[in-house]
């Protein structure tokens, strides 16, 4: 083995390009217009409003959103609202007439001669007159 075949030499550093005034202009690179800003109407934010009380207070911001990022109406609207925690829908409605499983509100009306629903202030009665009943005819006795 040489001594020569051990070394390692220094990588040559990149060569750097000379520019000369008869060279040729680099090309133009055309970089896309900017959008042109969105046209939002007021409308749009009424209705938006309707669904979101709270966009009033932030119609400014919705605006600037909308124009800025480029976003609809209701899309910057439920941005800005997320941002500012007042993003709440209306209040549910529930419906309490109707039977809603096992744990009803309203019983179903009974038919004649069906004993009431337990639990109920007419079961409470319904079972009282029929105990009151038994004990006068002797079968219970009642203390």
């Amino acid at each position: 083995m040489t001594d020569t075949q051990n070394t390692t030499e220094p990588a040559a550093a990149p060569e750097t390009p000379v520019i000369t005034p008869d060279a040729p202009a680099a090309p133009v690179v055309e970089t896309p217009a900017a959008p042109a800003p969105k046209e939002i109407k007021l409308s749009d934010l009424a209705e938006i409003a309707k669904q979101y009380p709270k966009a009033l207070e932030y119609a400014t911001e919705i605006e600037t959103k909308a124009r800025e990022g480029n976003y609809s109406v209701e899309d910057a609207t439920l941005i800005i609202l997320h941002q500012n925690n007042a993003l709440t829908g209306p209040a549910p409605t529930v419906d309490r007439t109707a039977g809603m499983g096992g744990s009803m509100d309203n019983p179903p009306p009974r038919e004649e001669g069906q004993a009431p629903a337990p639990g109920t202030p007419e079961a409470i009665t319904y079972y009282a007159d029929k105990f009151k009943e038994l004990e006068a005819k002797g079968e219970i006795i009642l203390s």
